[in-house]
């Protein structure tokens, strides 16, 4: 392909014009992978809060359910509370209605204390009734909260249950593989702009003043000028000596600039290589690595309950376990031995309790 073709332009013009079409093809294919991750995003975000609202919509369903028991419940107690303290009336009335009979004529004041004791003795019985009845109901809920949250522990691993889980499961790993790999994809992003800012930031302390160039320029003109001044002294063995002491501490003088910058610049990398920025980089990263391990857990975790129809008996939480080693302060990486301690001690504690739970049911 000839680019210069029927047309008179330079090298350095076809150059331009071809590194101008490559930058707009990489943006517009930059720009297709955003919008495409920003659709993606949108749909996890949509799924997700579906799935919010619907469990938000059947945990309101089952509430309003157990607002009704309760109701239809103290309904019931009530009106036992109520036929209670009829009966307990009549009884009282009965009782002493032969008393009264007896009274009547006698003593005129007594009526109103018989009433007043009628009274309190049916009182009584009704507050009596309808304390037994709070109390009897109140166990009754107690026991029927506590079978009932046993009932929900309980699970049949029906052939439609295990086509539930695998498919919750399936969702659940694409859904948050997707966007731990973006995460991962960001964070490379990151890393290489912040080498390049350091790559830089280096750059430009290399190319600090230097006093070297001076110090030659001092030594030539003093040669020069001595030469101008004296041109007979050339020749002399002993003018021949002093010139070679001063190229001699010239020299010196050269090698030691050189060795202090070079001493400086070893400080400069150990001052970015231990700046903060690659640890919390090496801690991003391990926190994506446990994120990548926990969705294969979880997938790991549906497995072994459809085949054992129970959850397994060991705890299984790679993202933990990793915030828990980094809070106490494990490096996330050695550079002596190119190895992470932390997801050493991840692998080696999910191992363990994954032959536990295999060997616990072979």
């Amino acid at each position: 392909m000839l680019i210069n073709a029927g047309a008179k332009r330079t090298a350095d013009e076809a150059a331009d014009q071809v590194q101008k079409a490559l930058e707009k093809i990489v943006s517009f294919k930059q720009i297709n992978q955003d919008r495409d991750y920003a659709e993606l995003k949108e749909k996890v975000k949509r799924e997700e809060a579906e799935r919010i609202a619907a469990e938000e919509a059947a945990a309101n369903a089952a509430a309003a359910e157990q607002q009704n028991a309760a109701a239809e419940k103290e309904k019931a107690s009530a009106d036992v509370s109520k036929e209670d303290k009829g009966e307990s009336v009549q009884e009282g009335r009965k009782s002493e209605a032969p008393r009264e009979q007896s009274q009547i004529g006698a003593d005129k004041s007594g009526g109103p204390s018989l009433q007043r004791n009628e009274e309190n003795r049916a009182s009584k019985s009704s507050l009596h009734s309808r304390t037994s009845q709070h109390l009897s109901l109140s166990k009754a809920s107690m026991g029927a909260g506590v079978g009932g949250s046993r009932k929900n522990k309980r699970v049949t691993y029906t052939k439609e249950y295990k086509i539930k889980i695998w498919e919750e499961m399936e969702t659940s790993y694409i859904r948050e593989g997707i966007l731990a790999l973006s995460d991962i994809k960001r964070q490379r992003e990151s890393v290489t702009d912040g080498l390049n800012s350091c790559q830089r930031q280096f750059i430009q302390f290399l190319e600090r003043p230097c006093s070297k160039q001076d110090k030659v320029n001092e030594f030539v003109q003093s040669f020069n000028k001595f030469s101008l001044e004296f041109p007979d002294l050339r020749k002399d063995d002993q003018t021949k000596d002093e010139l070679m002491n001063r190229t001699e501490r010239l020299s010196n003088e050269l090698w030691a600039i050189v060795d202090e910058r070079k001493t400086e610049s070893l400080q400069q990398i150990a001052t970015q290589s231990y700046g903060g920025w690659s640890d919390q980089e090496m801690r991003q990263l391990v926190r994506n690595m446990a994120s990548l391990i926990e969705i294969e857990i979880k997938k790991f975790s549906t497995v072994y309950q459809i085949l054992v129809h129970q959850e397994p008996p060991s705890e299984l939480d790679a993202e933990i376990l990793a915030k828990k080693l980094l809070d106490r302060g494990v490096s996330p990486f050695d550079g002596s031995q190119c190895t992470s301690p932390v997801l050493e001690q991840v692998f080696s504690k999910l191992l363990t309790n994954l032959n536990e739970s295999i060997n616990g049911n072979p």
